[in-house]
């Protein structure tokens, strides 16, 4: 099978990373990429400390041409940096006692602030999907932002917070489900819930969120995924068997997810919306969580990667579904050497035209991004 070689598109002393496997670094055209640059990466941000947002030319690799800066961000998903077109990112930042998201033009500086922050984009940009991040903060360490408190901090489940879409234009936000109503459901109103992973279906109809609750004693918890119209209607629990963890849409209406099914166990499935269909993915191959997604262009190929092993190596592995085979195309290596979340995933994230993958990674001391070429193995 062909190698795939490894560049380094950014360099110390400073540090470099990117954030989340399901948005990509690249401008659609491929000329330059969004590059986050810190002080430090050994400890949790505390809300005062700005990370700086810029552009890497791929001709460049290792120069930064700072965009913006902010202050709300996180080691997990940064401040959800992203293109919204070749002229324009997106980012969330805090002005005053709110958070809220910029939308910044690269060439200008010219700048719209909206009232609220974004999680994800729909993909014709117009709707976005948001948690209240001051909870997320405070109940899943390294996905919110430090700097406001939560107001319902000691509510278990307020019937004002949840699940929220907000039109970008106009910057109305308006709740489509309840933390309220997700408790009465799990019928747990003594402990605590919130939302995490929040994601549009790649037509925009239809999203899913995963929804939480502490276990007692604040240790562990306990998940369900649930899909819901992005009108707000048919809302519709796809797996309640206490584990989803890391997925990417396939199409409209099926998503690929690492998840517990009762009677099978912890695997990669493919789960079909709105049924209980699910067809197991690289049984026996991939058993262990990793952050998966399909390739832009051939929906033959997923992406993933691992956790530390036992020698604190983490491996990036490309599968063809069709063959059933699996592609380790890099280890490298990546222990927990600090807070937990202040880890470095790999997070591996596609290209545009799905022949080179991007990831995070300290292998080499500092944390750094790095660029492979995957063409000669996906085609």
């Amino acid at each position: 099978m062909p190698s795939a070689e490894v560049t380094a598109i950014t360099k110390g002393p400073k540090h470099h990373f990117f954030g989340y496997y399901n948005k990509s670094p690249w401008n659609s055209t491929m000329t330059h990429l969004l590059v986050l640059q810190t002080d430090f990466m050994d400890r949790p941000p505390t809300g005062n400390e700005e990370m700086l947002i810029g552009l890497t030319p791929v001709d460049k690799p290792g120069t930064f041409e700072k965009i913006a800066s902010t202050k709300t961000w996180n080691w997990q998903q940064s401040s959800m940096v992203q293109w919204i077109d070749d002229d324009n990112i997106l980012f969330n930042s805090r002005l005053d006692d709110r958070f809220v998201s910029n939308i910044v033009n690269i060439h200008s500086g010219k700048t719209k602030v909206l009232p609220h922050p974004v999680y994800h984009l729909s993909p014709d940009k117009r709707l976005a999907l948001l948690p209240n991040f001051s909870r997320l903060h405070d109940l899943r360490p390294g996905y919110g932002y430090p700097g406001l408190e939560d107001p319902n901090k000691d509510n278990y489940a307020p019937d004002d917070d949840g699940v929220f879409i907000m039109d970008m234009a106009t910057g109305q936000r308006r709740l489509m489900v309840s933390l309220a109503q997700l408790a009465d459901e799990k019928e747990k109103p003594s402990l605590h819930h919130w939302v995490n992973h929040l994601e549009f279906n790649r037509d925009g109809s239809r999203f899913v969120f995963l929804h939480r609750w502490k276990m007692p004693n604040r240790q562990g918890w306990q998940t369900r995924m649930l899909t819901m119209s992005s009108d707000g209607g048919d809302r519709y629990v796809l797996r309640d068997d206490g584990m989803t963890s890391h997925f990417d849409w396939r199409d409209a209406d099926h998503m690929l997810a690492f998840a517990r099914v009762k009677g099978v166990g912890d695997r990669y499935f493919l789960f079909t919306d709105r049924s209980q269909d699910y067809q197991i993915i690289a049984d026996g191959v991939l058993m262990e969580d990793g952050h998966c997604s399909y390739s832009p262009r051939n929906k033959d190929w997923f992406l993933t990667d691992t956790y530390p092993d036992a020698n604190g190596n983490r491996a990036l592995i490309l599968y063809n579904l069709p063959r059933k085979q699996p592609v380790t195309i890099g280890k490298f290596y990546g222990a927990f050497t600090s807070a937990i979340e202040c880890r470095c995933d790999f997070h591996p994230r596609w290209s545009p035209d799905g022949r080179q993958i991007c990831f995070d990674s300290f292998h080499e001391g500092t944390r750094q991004m790095y660029v492979m070429n995957i063409e000669s193995i996906v085609g």
